[in-house]
C-alpha cells in the first residue's frame, strides 16, 4: 500500500494509491519453480539427443507447470490515479495484465455480494480471499457496458473513492 501526493487543486482531489494484495504461496511457488525448470532442462537434452518423443512429452509437462503456475499463483493490485482505478491480475509474480479500468465517478453503487440483485451485468472478481480484507462490489459504467468489479479494497483506498463519489456508498 502506498499512498503519494493528495493535492487540493482548481480541478478538485488529485491522488494516487497503490493496494497490493498478496500472500505467501511458500513451497507451492518453489516445488513449481522447480519442477517448471527441471521439466525444461530434460526437455532440451532428450531433443539434443534426437529423441523427439521424450522431448516432445517433458516439453509438454514443462508447458502444463507453466500454465497452473500462472493460474495458481496470482496477485492483485489496484492503482488509484486521480479519478481512474485500474485493476491489475499479476500471475507467477511475472506476467501482468489489466483486468479493468473505470472513473470512481462513474461508479453507481457499491453492494456486498450477499446483496447484489441478479442483473444481466459481467462482474468481475479480483480479490484474493486470503486477504483478510471484507470483499464489495463496485457497479460502474465501463466502455463494455455496466460492469461490477468485486474488490476487497483497504481503508485508504475506500477512503479516497469516498472523498470523489460518496452517493454510491448510500
Amino acid at each position: 500500500m502506498f499512498v503519494n501526493d493528495i493535492q487540493q487543486g482548481g480541478y478538485g482531489v488529485e491522488c494516487f494509491y497503490e493496494q497490493f494484495q498478496t500472500k505467501d504461496y511458500g513451497s507451492l511457488e518453489k516445488i513449481l519453480n522447480i519442477l517448471s525448470k527441471v521439466s525444461l532442462v530434460i526437455a532440451i537434452l532428450f531433443a539434443a539427443m534426437l529423441n523427439l518423443v521424450f522431448a516432445a512429452a517433458f516439453g509438454l509437462i514443462y508447458l502444463v507447470i507453466f500454465i497452473l503456475s500462472r493460474n495458481l499463483i496470482v496477485e492483485y493490485e489496484y492503482e488509484l490515479t486521480a479519478d481512474e482505478l485500474v485493476i491489475f491480475k499479476i500471475m507467477n509474480k511475472s506476467k501482468r495484465k489489466q483486468i479493468g479500468s473505470f472513473n470512481i465517478r462513474e461508479i453507481s453503487s457499491v453492494k456486498s455480494p450477499e446483496r447484489l440483485e441478479k442483473s444481466n451485468s459481467k462482474i468481475i472478481k479480483a480479490y484474493l480471499e486470503e486477504a483478510g480484507l471484507k470483499d464489495m462490489v463496485y457497479m460502474t459504467k465501463t466502455s463494455q457496458g455496466v460492469v461490477g468489479f468485486q474488490l476487497a479494497m483497504d481503508e485508504n483506498l475506500t477512503n479516497l473513492i469516498k472523498r470523489v463519489n460518496p452517493l454510491a456508498f448510500y
